[in-house]
């Protein structure tokens, strides 16, 4: 499950955006394992990927201000097993991340990358949804 979006001004650090993120998207609670990967965007900002245990979670009960805006588009919560093969057959942006999780897949202990985690990312002041309709 990637989840996305911007440090706002109330969110003192980036996991605080994390978590909040968590909230909005998929209105879960997550228990953060560790920052696994950071890398610059095409605009210079560094993102911050994360690697975390989604605990509670009901997409139904999201909250984001994004839900809420006719521009926007469609969101639906696309659940893929942790597979190397699955991940193949999704278009996961950042390409670094995607290759990031399936080499971890491949060779876990370059992760320590276990079925019941799941990547999350908080980005620098930087909105990434994905979007469908």
């Amino acid at each position: 499950m990637v989840i996305g979006g911007g440090v706002e001004d109330s969110d003192a650090t980036h996991e605080d955006a994390l978590l909040r993120e968590v909230r909005e998207e998929i209105a879960g609670e997550a228990e953060i394992v560790r920052l696994c990967h950071q890398l610059k965007n095409s605009k210079g900002e560094t993102e911050h990927f994360y690697l975390a245990r989604i605990t509670q979670w009901n997409f139904d009960d999201k909250t984001g201000p994004e839900f809420h805006r006719n521009d926007r588009g469609q969101y639906f919560l696309d659940e893929v097993p942790l597979t190397t093969e699955a991940l193949a057959g999704v278009k996961l942006l950042p390409e670094e991340i995607s290759h990031l999780l399936r080499e971890a897949l491949e060779h876990p202990c370059a992760l320590s990358l276990s079925p019941h985690l799941w990547t999350v990312s908080a980005r620098s002041r930087t909105a990434w949804r994905r979007s469908r309709g």
